[in-house]
């Protein structure tokens, strides 16, 4: 992977990983969450998910192989930094969540937005529908993809086997519900692979998981229209723990 640094604080020890989403890019300086994070006394670093963009990758990797890369090359690349947190969306929230289960250095708090905690047949069909060819090509994105990505390829075969009804990339309940670090989830109203409605219950027993729903929020909405309330989220969120923006 690689680790995009966007603003390092001589004055503070933690440091905020960013985490994108399936076939999407690294968050980058002009990114709205980052230009948020910036503002408050953290470092800031986006990473490229494995098969990402220019990270290598081969012609096909199962789930349980994408997991330990990432959760072996987070464990290095979090030694060179004191204090962590995690930010992912989508699937860098699902990632994130893995990072927790393995006992590695434990991140002072997780966010994640758009991350399911369950899934069923109706939503697996819509996720491999988002993972396939032919979706890319109808909504005109398939040759920004391949310029994008230069495994893209290998990486579509691969996306559409990560998400079957018993994957392992759905957190594991009973390791949140024994973990004490504060966690921030936010999901959409209108997420179609992960609506708010089907997955709070989920994290009700869950005392260090705050939830909230967001209104009339798609999936690819987080970052766009529903930016307001987002941000809001987060930054109360933040300011709940301690950190305040700087002035």
């Amino acid at each position: 992977m690689r680790a995009i640094v966007h603003k390092k604080d001589e004055n503070s020890i933690l440091t905020v990983f960013l985490l994108h989403g399936s076939t999407q890019l690294y968050f980058s300086k002009n990114h709205p969450l980052v230009i948020l994070l910036e503002q408050f006394p953290f470092n800031v670093v986006s990473l490229e998910l494995p098969g990402h963009g220019e990270s290598p990758f081969k012609k096909k990797v199962m789930v349980n192989e994408l997991i330990s890369t990432f959760t072996n090359e987070m464990k290095q690349i979090a030694q060179n930094w004191n204090e962590m947190a995690l930010i992912g969306y989508s699937l860098g929230g699902s990632l994130a969540f893995k990072y927790l289960e393995q006992q590695q250095k434990q991140p002072t708090f997780i966010i994640t937005l758009g991350t399911g905690f369950a899934l069923d047949e109706e939503e697996r069909e819509l996720i491999r529908m988002f993972f396939s060819d032919s979706f890319f090509e109808s909504v005109g994105w398939k040759d920004a993809m391949l310029r994008a990505h230069r495994n893209w390829n290998d990486l579509i075969i691969s996306m559409a086997d990560w998400y079957h009804l018993d994957t392992p990339l759905l957190p594991n309940l009973e390791v949140l519900k024994q973990s004490e670090i504060p966690i921030l989830s936010l999901l959409g109203d209108q997420d179609e692979p992960f609506p708010a409605k089907k997955n709070q219950p989920f994290t009700r027993n869950i005392n260090n998981i705050y939830f909230q729903t967001i209104r009339d929020c798609a999936h690819f909405d987080y970052f766009a229209k529903a930016w307001p309330q987002v941000q809001e989220h987060i930054s109360l969120f933040l300011q709940r723990l301690g950190f305040s923006k700087k002035k």
